[in-house]
């Protein structure tokens, strides 16, 4: 059966059941109305409850959560911003490859002789794509590629790439030809074209994280980003199997050296510098104990800011 509504007073009433101290209860009133119970509460009790009671822990603060939620908010806003560069340099990357390789004609990325089509598996990815695309231009809704159709009767792939999102646009790279991949990975020194599919898939996940307001600091995929050497230069240990390293491969910071291999080395200091300044104004304003368990959540080892420090090979 689902919970039953509450009013913004009964939920007040409920988190103060629970120990949680109010000092404010019309502070918390606004901030309830502003974010919501489910976003703040359910998204971030976690960290400040009791496993065994499942009450608050003594002496927590609803403006603790609070904090815990904008610090989480800024995350994302971080992440999105520099995932978008990356986009969009893939994007430039992919167009020209492809072009150079082919023609600007959008005969030749509606043809599925000029994708890797040698698997069943890719042979049905291929076929979903061109689908997909064909479906942009068609629709209209983008005035670029109407602006295209109406005056040169053609898409180039610079044009449409704009429509396109950033998952699909790593999934028509995964289906190049080897020769195209070889191309776009020269761009990412010490990358190849495996391993760059890797890493974008990582920040493909982390994007679409950040745009659906999903919680970031506990961030985790299926798949273990590859193992680079960065993680080695770290000084990261690895797991008691000795197949991945403790940190940097399923978390927040494997997003964090896909930065580092995927942006230009302004872009990624500009982003390292400002990821820092969070990290550190949330150590000030919480806790010690519940910043030291959120950096553990986020993946991040006790000297993570050395990374721009070392070469990425």
């Amino acid at each position: 059966m689902d919970k039953p509504y509450l009013n913004y007073n009964e939920q007040i009433e409920k988190l103060k059941s629970k120990g949680l101290t109010i000092p404010d209860e019309k502070y918390a009133l606004t901030v309830l109305k502003k974010y919501g119970y489910y976003s703040l509460i359910c998204g971030y009790k976690d960290a400040f409850k009791n496993k065994t009671t499942k009450n608050y822990k003594d002496g927590t603060k609803f403006e603790e959560i609070v904090q815990l939620y904008e610090f989480d908010a800024a995350l994302r806003r971080l992440f999105l911003q520099y995932s978008i560069i990356v986009e969009k340099q893939l994007k430039v990357h992919l167009a020209t490859a492809f072009t150079e390789n082919f023609s600007e004609s959008q005969c030749d990325y509606l043809d599925v002789n000029n994708y890797d089509y040698d698997t069943l598996k890719n042979r049905q990815d291929i076929n979903t794509l061109i689908k997909v695309i064909t479906s942009i231009i068609d629709k209209g809704n983008y005035h670029y590629i109407e602006h295209a159709k109406a005056n040169h009767n053609n898409v180039p792939l610079w044009v449409l790439l704009n429509a396109v999102t950033f998952g699909q646009t790593v999934k028509m790279y995964q289906l190049q030809k080897q020769s195209i991949k070889y191309c776009i990975s020269k761009e990412y020194p010490f990358l190849n074209e495996g391993t760059l599919a890797s890493v974008l898939r990582e920040v493909t996940i982390c994007r679409n994280s950040c745009a659906h307001g999903e919680r970031l600091y506990t961030f985790k995929t299926r798949e273990a980003c590859p193992k680079l050497m960065l993680h080695e230069k770290l000084n990261i240990p690895l797991n008691a199997n000795g197949n991945e390293y403790t940190y940097g491969q399923r978390d927040l910071f494997s997003v964090v050296i896909s930065f580092k291999y995927l942006l230009d080395s302004s872009d990624f200091k500009e982003f390292k510098n400002s990821l820092s300044k969070l990290i550190k104004r949330y150590q000030r304003e919480s806790k010690a104990e519940i910043a030291t368990m959120i950096l553990k959540e986020m993946g991040f080892p006790s000297n993570w800011e050395t990374i721009t420090k070392y070469r990425k090979y």
